[in-house]
């Protein structure tokens, strides 16, 4: 009985050393595990804050581009505006210069006719002049 008492005392060790090996490998798995889920927690926390920071990235470019597109718009109002101004000042001095060329050519008339005047007068003033030698 003392070898069966030994073999067995022996197996006792050997399943309680086994079994404290056991328990220190399934603490292992269970700190892996609870690591495993944390950095898949932080992992999911990442990416969902990645999500959120592209998706507020892309909502600023998209209002931007909508501040830049209404300043363009603005700018192309502005511009048509003064090529409407510019095309109307042309034709106002296309006009204009009309009217002056006309100015002038009346101004030229005028002198023309003025110049005949000023001669028909000197001739009426001779001929009057010459009148009163013959009667006094």
């Amino acid at each position: 009985m003392g070898e069966a008492s030994s073999a067995l005392s022996e197996k006792d060790a050997e399943i309680a050393k086994l079994n404290g090996e056991l328990n220190r490998i399934k603490c292992e798995v269970g700190q892996l595990s609870r690591d495993l889920n944390e950095e898949r927690e932080v992992r999911q926390k990442i990416k969902d804050q990645s999500v959120e920071l592209v998706t507020e990235i892309k909502a600023s470019q998209k209002r931007k581009i909508a501040e830049l597109e209404t300043g363009l718009d603005y700018q192309r109002s502005i511009v048509t505006k003064r090529e409407s101004y510019i095309s109307e000042l042309e034709s106002e001095i296309t006009n204009l210069r009309s009217e002056v060329q006309n100015c002038q050519r009346e101004m030229q008339k005028a002198q023309t006719v003025t110049g005949q005047l000023q001669q028909k007068t000197a001739k009426v003033c001779y001929c009057l002049y010459q009148s009163s030698l013959r009667v006094s």
